[in-house]
């Protein structure tokens, strides 16, 4: 328990790194969204959230919740660090600093998702893979779609040590591209 509670704290520190080090002129990449989760060979129902930073024009980085409720036979959680590699993106730019949306195409990607998993009504299985406490690297892609300030998303994912698929749905909402309307926020004129 000693080494997942070290290893918890490192990948939040690392995470906290990589979040700070963004530029604010990134901040209309930078999204938070939810959705629900589906566990094909399980038929577990459950749901997701996760945010989603930009590291380059092509990378995003993705920490995630995924919980599966107790109503399921399996009830877990998973806490995830995804990587996603855009094959097709709908933020183009001349420069990384200024984006410019393109709401006619979708956001295609690859992803690699490393993931602590915690089965909450543990009991011993055929796969003898599978703890109570757990470490997964996941494969897949997705697929995002939608408005500048809001997108739906699905995803299918791979896990090959349980040779297990899943899928996370939903939306992600960019909080930089909402303008406030008679903000107070708005600069005085100079006469």
């Amino acid at each position: 328990m000693h080494i997942i509670s070290f290893l918890l704290k490192k990948s939040i520190a690392i995470l906290t790194l990589l979040i700070f080090n963004f530029s604010l002129s990134a901040q209309e990449k930078l999204a938070i969204g939810g959705g629900g989760s589906y566990n094909f060979p399980l038929e577990s129902s459950g749901f997701n959230f996760k945010a989603m930073f930009p590291l380059t024009q092509k990378l995003q980085a993705l920490p995630g919740f995924r919980y599966y409720p107790t109503s399921n036979a399996v009830s877990e959680y998973f806490g995830s660090l995804q990587v996603n590699y855009l094959i097709l993106n709908s933020f183009r730019s001349k420069s990384y600093n200024k984006a410019i949306f393109n709401s006619n195409l979708p956001a295609l990607y690859t992803l690699a998702s490393f993931e602590y998993n915690h089965w909450l009504n543990y009991q011993p299985t055929k796969n003898t893979k599978a703890k109570e406490n757990n470490f997964l690297g996941l494969v897949g892609a997705g697929i995002a779609y939608g408005r500048q300030s809001i997108r739906i998303y699905a995803e299918l994912k791979y896990n090959p040590l349980w040779n297990e698929s899943n899928t996370d749905f939903g939306v992600m909402v960019f909080p930089g591209f909402f303008k406030l309307k008679n903000s107070q926020l708005d600069c005085p004129k100079i006469k």
